[in-house]
């Protein structure tokens, strides 16, 4: 896949996540939920009351723009759509991590404005119960012995619950005693 492929793929996905983040959020004032993230500097807050416009006489031959439909509310997301697009976004961040470390980072910290947390766990003591061990590599330090030695798939984490996780390789000290097999 081209890498345009790839970075469309990538901005559709995070606009699209953001969006149904926002969506997803219990209503606040007035019927409106509260943006995942604050906006930037110099910016408007899109939280804040819209300004007030003189009158507009409306679509018509006196604006000279078409008549349109008026805009209703986003339609609701469900949980398994809601679910869908993680999985869709943790793919994107996998093809990216290799081949477009920046953009990867990017990706992560924006999937982080919608509650989406990264796991690596390179260094870390293996733990069953938070990462699953892909392979084994051996060390003759001991006190390397049964930590993880890479992070080969990240894990991701979504309001306490693992979408992913991290898919690593373990330092074992017996494979280095064992000597070559026979």
């Amino acid at each position: 896949m081209p890498l345009v492929g790839v970075v469309s793929g990538f901005a559709a996905g995070v606009v699209v996540g953001s969006a149904i983040a926002w969506h997803l959020k219990e209503p606040g004032p007035a019927g409106r939920t509260e943006p995942p993230t604050a906006p930037a500097a110099g910016r408007p807050d899109p939280s804040a009351e819209p300004a007030t416009w003189p009158a507009d006489p409306g679509p018509g031959p006196a604006t000279g723009r078409p008549e349109q439909p008026v805009a209703t509310a986003a339609p609701q997301v469900g949980v398994e759509d809601w679910n869908r697009l993680l999985e869709i976004c943790i793919d994107q961040a996998d093809r990216l991590r290799d081949h477009n470390p920046a953009l990867w980072r990017q990706f992560n910290s924006r999937l982080a404005t919608v509650g989406v947390e990264l796991l690596l766990a390179d260094g870390e003591v293996f733990d069953a119960d938070r990462h699953d061990a892909t392979g084994r590599e051996a060390t003759t330090d001991p006190a390397r012995h049964l930590t993880v030695a890479s992070t080969e798939f990240a894990g991701y984490r979504h309001a306490g619950r693992y979408l992913r996780r991290p898919q690593v390789v373990v330092y074992r000290a017996d494979l280095a005693e064992a000597g070559p097999a026979h």
